[in-house]
């Protein structure tokens, strides 16, 4: 079953944070081409190094639909999505600690590199008791991922992001709310680490206090 509460399949669109005339950046089909990338704009965000119960997997469509086919029906949308260390499918382990994993369609590395990060944002601490939290959590954590690689040029990426992320998302009482709310607490000063972290201690939420 897809459990929102393990699962983050909510298809995101990294170009949404990239801009519209870009330079074309190469096909990303390894993690391995790509793992010092990810591992030094996380490093430049937390300053800590990425959790090794994290597992990052750049697979191929077929690759991709045949993994997500354990959890719901297949979209051409989806670019990836994550396994939180709760649920069952879940039993590889690092140390003591079940492995938080991720799988992502092959793609340009702009896309690739927004894409692992909106996932990472969904394993790198517990899910949240609803899906909108959840996605507010993860889009918070991708909006700063985005700021990081452009301040800091990982990739050489830093032209092809956007300076302000001002876009309407899909309607579907998922995004769209989660991204209006992101938004709003923005407008009244808060930074989008802020808002994540906020959420992940369960301070604020989309439906106002937790009980």
């Amino acid at each position: 079953p897809n459990d929102n509460k393990a699962i983050g399949v909510y298809c995101f669109t990294p170009e949404l944070f990239l801009k519209h005339s870009r330079r074309e950046t190469p096909i990303i089909n390894t993690t391995e081409q790509i793992k010092e990338l990810i591992e030094e704009a996380f490093a430049l965000m937390l300053s800590k190094k990425l959790p090794q119960d994290i597992s990052i997997n750049v697979c191929s469509t077929d690759e991709l639909r045949q993994i997500h086919s354990r959890f719901g029906l297949w979209s051409d949308s989806i670019q990836g999505f994550a396994i939180n260390a709760q649920t069952e499918f879940g039993t590889n382990c690092v140390g003591n600690k079940k492995l938080k994993q991720i799988f992502v369609k092959n793609s340009h590395l702009d896309a690739l590199m927004l894409t692992i990060g909106h996932e990472i944002g969904h394993v790198y601490t517990s899910s949240l008791p609803n899906s909108h939290d959840e996605e507010a959590k993860a889009f918070s954590f991708a909006m700063e991922w985005a700021k990081i690689i452009r301040e800091n040029n990982i990739g050489n990426l830093a032209e092809n992001i956007k300076d302000d992320i001002d876009f309407n998302p899909a309607r579907n009482g998922l995004h769209d709310l989660a991204f209006f709310f992101i938004k709003k607490l923005m407008n009244n000063g808060l930074k989008p680490m802020e808002i994540h972290n906020g959420l992940v201690k369960k301070y604020i939420s989309l439906f106002g206090s937790y009980n």
